[in-house]
């Protein structure tokens, strides 16, 4: 080949991801059709973070049907035989996924033009490696030693995709099972449910119906236990590949007793571990909105139906050992070494939901409906679901709480769209000049909007210790008249620190009343404060102090069990009202992991978990109570003196 400007342009070309995999590579259709790998507006934005030197870890929180699994398959795949020495990691959360991603990297390489492929090697069933260049890439499942024993340089973690049906087990639904209730597993003997789960079906629906017993309606790739009339090995296939030669398979153990309302005819065979029966037809079936799995705790991870055995699928939340495994792995990754984490959310709590919403060094990247639907297209999938909360975690990436939520959720999500940071523009008040169109930091606080000369603000405080591991201290500004957060700031600092903070603060927001929360290390700030010559102190009633009293000489909120509920009451029901309107996300994500222990006390979901930005707001909202929302106004007693006097 010449070196010539076009050829090293072409070498250049080739190292590029996109050029490489748009114009090498193909995908299949779920259509089963193979079309040229072009990746759309989310994936182009993901490939634009990854390739970036300072993208070595990254974590998305998507909606449905956007194609990342793949995106970042294709992505590895390229980086694997561009870069000798490399070695990618792919993990699934079970098997079937884990064989679902393998098959995504072999279509890469299969459908690359013969000249471009590089040498490969097959070590094992999980395993592709590059011998000429050194490199290899591994597609494991999430077992306890994944991981183990590889310098890893790419990895990926995927959430596996929720491929159940919709079908009666010998009693009831799936849909109508609850958690913890005894059903028969895949060999015959009894399980408890740990799980049900519901997802929106992005799948083809296939209804297939055994000789003798009920049809089976599932998704096109999903697996069932068969055999053919000649071979007399079960194994596991998805249901798009069988055919009318393939026999459904029911468990010997106890299996008459369970299907004897069946009607049990000359179709069965009988072998040493499973009663068989043939399939007698397969028919594409209508789409449906849900499909539901059933999460079993132990091996076999595999249920019966009235028409035979099936496996099932678990998600990221319900890994076991899910934070040991992702320190193993993370232990596994050089700090050169990349790593992305992709998934759908599920409940608050569990990892995936902690890494997102911690600080660490991850880069977040979110993706919701947007990135592939238009506004009406959204719309009547919404009318279609009528399920708002559902909804809101399938395409507009919301965490739902597992337990019982303190907080209105709907009224939380609704807020949401608020959300602002740093460097975000803003809409300007009607009528206020301002020049400040961004959310910007002074002296590290959060500022959403500037003050106004006539504007009259609240701020609330919690405090805290201000050393590493302890809680956080928070600090949020509100408009009283607009209701709107204005400034935030969640840091760790000294008390006494705080106070000069605080005092700087205060000021610009035109001597904003001062609600501290004085449980604790407020004293000190107030004490400061005072040293300060701050101008404006909230008063707490002395109705929560002294019985009968109305008004206070004491400065400062007192959280205690009787004012706690009131506080958080009061929040409570101006947020449903619409009376504030949040800004900061680290206050609504709180709010989603505040719900009511067994005893009834309010506490975030675990100890990981803060709420130090829910007390702050709420220590501010009680400084709404004893501010008007206008400015003072008092008679002009000139008027009223006799005006033959001297005065």
């Amino acid at each position: 080949m010449e070196l010539n400007a076009e050829t090293l342009e072409k070498v250049r070309a080739m190292k590029d991801p996109k050029f490489y995999l748009e114009n090498f590579c193909q995908i299949k259709t779920k259509n089963r059709k193979f079309v040229p790998f072009i990746l759309n507006e989310a994936q182009k934005d993901l490939y634009n973070t990854l390739v970036r030197d300072e993208a070595k870890r990254v974590i998305l929180l998507k909606a449905r049907q956007l194609g990342f699994s793949t995106a970042i398959c294709g992505f590895f795949y390229h980086d694997t035989i561009t870069n000798p020495g490399t070695t990618s990691v792919i993990i699934g959360y079970n098997r079937e996924m884990t064989t679902e991603l393998l098959e995504k990297v072999k279509l890469f390489y299969n459908t690359t033009p013969e000249a471009l492929r590089p040498g490969i090697k097959y070590n094992s069933r999980y395993e592709m490696s590059f011998p000429k260049l050194g490199s290899k890439i591994l597609v494991l499942p999430s077992n306890s030693t994944v991981g183990r024993g590889y310098t890893i340089n790419n990895l990926l973690c995927v959430s596996g995709e929720t491929e159940v049906l919709v079908v009666g087990d010998q009693v009831r639904k799936v849909s109508e099972l609850k958690e913890g209730e005894l059903i028969m597993n895949g060999g015959g003997g009894y399980s408890p449910i740990k799980k049900i789960i519901s997802k929106l079906n992005d799948k083809r629906l296939l209804t297939i119906k055994p000789m003798g017993v009920p049809a089976l309606t599932l998704t096109e790739d999903h697996k069932v236990l068969t055999r053919t009339f000649k071979s007399g090995k079960p194994s596991w296939e998805k249901s798009s590949n069988l055919t009318l030669d393939n026999y459904m398979a029911f468990p010997c153990s106890q299996g008459r007793e369970c299907f004897k309302f069946l009607e049990i005819t000359h179709s069965w065979i009988k072998g040493k571990e499973y009663y068989w029966t043939p399939i007698k037809s397969i028919v594409e079936a209508p789409q449906e909105e849900l499909v539901y799995d059933i999460v079993l705790p132990n091996d076999p991870h595999s249920f019966v139906t009235t028409s035979g055995i099936v496996s099932n699928c678990t998600e990221l939340a319900l890994w076991d050992k899910a934070e040991e495994k992702m320190m193993t792995l993370e232990s596994s990754v050089p700090i050169d070494g990349r790593i992305v984490v992709e998934s759908t959310p599920n409940s608050i709590g569990n990892l995936y939901h902690e890494m997102w919403v911690r600080e660490n060094d991850y880069i977040k990247k979110e993706y919701g409906w947007w990135w592939a639907y238009t506004e009406e297209e959204i719309e009547t999938i919404k009318r279609r679901m009528n399920n708002p909360q559902k909804f809101a975690q399938e395409y507009a990436c919301h965490f739902l709480a597992s337990g019982r939520l303190v907080f209105d959720s709907q009224a939380v999500l609704r807020q949401r769209k608020n959300i602002l940071k740093t460097e975000d523009l803003i809409k300007q008040i009607e009528g206020v000049k301002s020049t400040q169109e961004k959310v910007f930091l002074y002296d590290g606080m959060r500022v959403y909007r500037q003050p106004t000369d006539d504007g009259i603000y609240v701020c609330g405080v919690d405090n805290s210790e201000g050393v590493e591991g302890g809680d956080y201290t928070v600090v949020t500004f509100f408009n009283r008249k607009t209701g709107e957060e204005v400034g935030f700031y969640r840091g760790l600092i000294a008390p006494d620190r705080l106070a000069i903070k605080l005092n700087a603060w205060g000021r610009y927001f035109k001597n904003a009343l001062m609600c501290v929360e004085i449980n604790n290390h407020g004293l000190s700030t107030i004490t400061e404060l005072k040293h300060l010559m701050y101008p404006n102190f909230y008063f707490r009633p002395s109705k929560f102090d002294v019985l009968g009293m109305t008004s206070s000489d004491k400065m400062g909120w007192r959280t205690t069990p009787i004012t706690k509920p009131l506080m958080i009451d009061d929040l409570n029901k101006a947020l449903r009202d619409d009376i504030i309107t949040i800004h900061s996300k680290e206050t609504l994500d709180e709010m989603l992991t505040f719900i009511y222990s067994d005893s009834g006390d309010m506490q975030p979901t675990t100890r990981s978990y803060h709420d130090d930005t829910i007390f702050a707001t709420a220590v501010a909202f009680q400084g709404f109570k004893v501010l008007v929302d206008k400015a003072p106004t008092q008679l002009n007693f000139a008027k009223y003196l006799p005006s033959n006097f001297s005065y």
